[in-house]
């Protein structure tokens, strides 16, 4: 599947749609470049895993209840965000974000 462009990066995503065997798993490569902002989300019914590819983040993190976390990332980190929780990556760094 092609990527999904905008002016602070792009998404591909590997799923049932394009990949049959994958039925119950999502995929996703994001691209955010510098000083962009991954749109603030949630998913309702899966937990989310990251991994950082490359560049440096900050993700926050809202749960539910009056509860934020904000949590740095690099290079080879790893990324967790329960389902419910409403979040969203920055690119803090001067490349581009993976």
């Amino acid at each position: 599947m092609e990527p999904i462009q905008s002016p602070g990066g792009s998404i591909q995503i590997l799923d049932y749609h394009n990949f049959p065997v994958s039925k119950t798993v999502v995929t996703a490569l994001v691209e955010v470049e510098s000083g962009g902002i991954r749109e603030i989300h949630w998913h309702t019914n899966a937990d989310e895993s990251q991994y950082y590819i490359s560049g440096e983040a900050r993700r926050t993190v809202f749960m539910p209840s009056p509860k934020a976390r904000t949590f740095n990332y690099r290079a080879g980190d790893v990324g967790y965000v329960p389902a419910g929780g409403f979040h969203y990556i920055q690119n803090t760094g001067k490349e581009k974000l993976k």
